[in-house]
């Protein structure tokens, strides 16, 4: 008697032991997670961009700062010395205007595949600022490299920075 409780037959199909409900709800689930992401690309893309900008600027301000170290024509002023493109980051020193005589060339080597016709474009197809900010507390100048970020516009708040 206890047996044949256990023994009923089911009334809900199954396909290879999932339930056809459950399956239907899984490539719903699937369907409207797509459906999200092709919405949303454009800010996906962004996110991507940013992250690839941070890595790019990053490794600029290491050759500026070789750049700016290795320069002949850097004086007591903050702003001798300095890169003033991308180009100068990518072609480096000659040896008349290293301090120590020797070539530096090179000293960032493109590769997001950003460098066209001489010249170095951010993630979004602008180009970017060398430029100096005042320090508010020393009152000196500090050089900065800025991306105008996702709207390509320097000054306002999605700029990307770094200073050197």
């Amino acid at each position: 008697m206890v047996m044949q409780a256990f023994t009923k037959k089911r009334k809900v199909k199954y396909l290879g032991g999932i339930n056809i409900s459950d399956a239907f709800l899984g490539v719903l689930m699937f369907v409207i997670i797509i459906a999200a992401a092709f919405m949303n690309a454009d800010t996906i893309l962004n996110y991507a961009r940013w992250g690839s900008q941070w890595m790019e600027l990053e490794s600029m301000k290491t050759a500026a700062s070789t750049y700016r170290g290795l320069n002949k024509s850097r004086g007591a002023d903050e702003t001798s010395g300095c890169p003033t493109s991308a180009a100068d980051l990518v072609n480096g020193l000659t040896a008349d205007q290293s301090i120590d005589g020797a070539e530096h060339k090179d000293l960032m080597s493109p590769k997001s595949g950003r460098w066209h016709d001489g010249s170095y474009k951010d993630a979004w197809g602008n180009d970017f600022s060398f430029t100096f900010e005042t320090d508010e507390g020393s009152g000196k100048q500090i050089p900065v490299i800025i991306s105008g970020g996702i709207n390509g516009t320097i000054g306002d708040a999605d700029d990307l920075k770094v200073y050197y």
